[in-house]
């Protein structure tokens, strides 16, 4: 023979001793599988060599070896499972290429086709890899010379009585099932030792997928541990509510939990129990003429349009609410508005507060309040200002300033305050300024420019004091004041 079975072992053994330089093999075996796990102390990851089932042909020997790569995994981890399968595949891929090495190559005819299966094994310890079954064709042309004979004719024939020599026997192995496993023909008066080939335990789920492969040694009993099962218990985009554990052949319950349905202020709210159906009641309304409409939940209501509103347009309160005598105007406190800042009906964002921001709120970062005393449902506008004062200049100046102006997204439509437009804001109860409250807060005398000419000298304008809260019309339109801007705003600019 061209190389001996021992050398063979030793190549395995070499290869191995390699791996270990790198920690990719820790230890290896020649023998049994089973011999090598229940050793004490076993280092993985595992390589065993197993000799297998051959044949010998006329010029050649064939002999399999079974590689075993095993490592250990931790119960119930299947991503340490896959993780061993994936690494040990790798290194049986790498193995596969040292057999067609010059070295190899030297010593025996490796057939390139190389069965692989992986298993998981619940043994002495818990692992999992691959079997290669590795099939050498090892080149014989010497005959019966490869071992030294004394004394044996083997040139001369030899004499047989015929009538002391039996025809051959067949013999059949088959297992519990009555399956063949092995046969052949036996001389007669010989004896023969038959080897039947390992097996291996699959487990299956009930749909037929591989849970996995275990090794068993011929009539060997083997157990095996179903590993336990979950249940994903989700919504319907798939959100994950509760994973349930299932003992393998089990059974379990779990309670689906009901849900509760409510409108956003929880003035209707309702148990619905799980995969149960809600029929939302009839929604009761009040159409604009004072008719109850019931419509089914969920589905828009179109009232019958409003006729025109009337306006109301009395002047606006002075603010003052302090009395020095009987009729007069703090006593009375005639105009319109509830108090100088609250409406004396509802605003169209549904509240009496008389100065809101563009969006309805009362903060006003953008810098403009809208007046809602100045509102007018009938032609949809009402008055907004810009809260602060522009500085300082003539009176052309100030109007071409505010016609440039562009606020909170607003960038035409701007204006300079006409007398009347400033007189609105004008408060009587407050000292210091007239404009001394919120938003304006401009709480010192100050001389704004209004845009409204003195008729009897148009080379004058109309300027408020706010300190005392009155008008003149005696500066040339050339000097330098302050003013305020203003612009009316439609509803559809406010998005009512």
């Amino acid at each position: 023979m061209k190389v001996t079975l021992n050398q063979l072992i030793k190549e395995f053994e070499a290869i191995a001793d390699a791996y270990q330089g790198y920690s990719v093999i820790n230890s290896y075996w020649w023998g049994s599988f089973y011999d090598a796990i229940n050793r004490d102390a076993v280092e993985y990851p595992l390589m065993v060599a197993t000799i297998q089932p051959g044949n010998l042909d006329v010029n050649r020997v064939r002999v399999t070896i079974a590689i075993t790569l095993a490592d250990k995994y931790n119960e119930g981890n299947f991503d340490d499972i896959n993780n061993i399968h994936s690494d040990l595949l790798r290194i049986s891929s790498d193995i596969r290429a040292l057999m067609r090495t010059k070295r190899w190559k030297s010593l025996v005819d490796v057939e390139q086709n190389i069965p692989v299966e992986p298993f998981i094994n619940k043994g002495s310890d818990l692992t999992a890899g691959w079997v290669a079954r590795i099939t050498f064709n090892i080149d014989d042309y010497r005959n019966f010379c490869a071992a030294p004979l004394k004394d044996y004719d083997y040139d001369n024939p030899v004499s047989v009585d015929p009538g002391i020599l039996c025809d051959p026997a067949t013999y059949t192995v088959i297992n519990s099932l009555g399956t063949e496993l092995i046969s052949g023909e036996i001389e007669s008066g010989a004896a023969s030792e038959i080897t039947i080939d390992n097996g291996s335990a699959v487990l299956k789920d009930s749909a037929g997928v591989l849970i996995s492969t275990t090794p068993t040694t011929a009539e060997a009993t083997v157990n095996i541990t179903a590993p336990d099962g979950s249940v994903n218990v989700q919504k319907s985009d798939a959100t994950l509510i509760a994973a349930v554990p299932v003992k393998s052949n089990g059974s379990a319950n779990y309670p689906v939990a009901d849900s509760n349905v409510s409108n956003s202020n929880d003035t209707y709210s309702v148990n619905v129990k799980a995969t149960e159906a809600l029929e939302l009641p009839d929604v009761q309304h009040t159409d604009s003429d004072g008719s109850p409409v019931t419509l089914p939940g969920m589905t828009a209501m179109v009232c019958t349009p409003c006729a025109a509103q009337s306006v109301n347009y009395n002047v606006v309160k002075t603010a003052q609410t302090t009395s020095y005598r009987t009729g007069d105007d703090g006593d009375l406190e005639d105009g319109h508005l509830t108090s100088w800042l609250v409406l004396e009906a509802n605003n169209p964002y549904g509240n009496t507060t008389r100065f809101l921001n563009e969006l309805g709120t009362a903060v006003f970062a953008s810098g403009i309040a809208i007046d809602w005393s100045t509102n007018n449902p009938v032609n949809q506008r009402v008055l907004g200002y810009k809260i602060t004062v522009l500085s300082t200049a003539s009176w052309n100046s100030q109007i071409d300033a505010c016609v440039a102006l562009s606020i909170g997204g607003f960038a035409t439509g701007w204006k300079m305050v006409n007398v009347k437009e400033l007189f609105n804001l004008t408060n009587w109860e407050v000292t210091g300024s007239r404009l001394n409250y919120a938003p304006f807060n401009i709480a010192t005398d100050i001389i704004l420019w209004t845009s409204t000419t003195r008729i009897i000298a148009t080379n004058a304008a109309i300027r408020f004091f706010t300190g005392i809260g009155h008008t003149d019309g005696n500066q040339d339109k050339a000097a330098s004041n302050p003013t305020m801007a203003c612009r009316y705003f439609t509803y559809a600019e406010l998005g009512l």
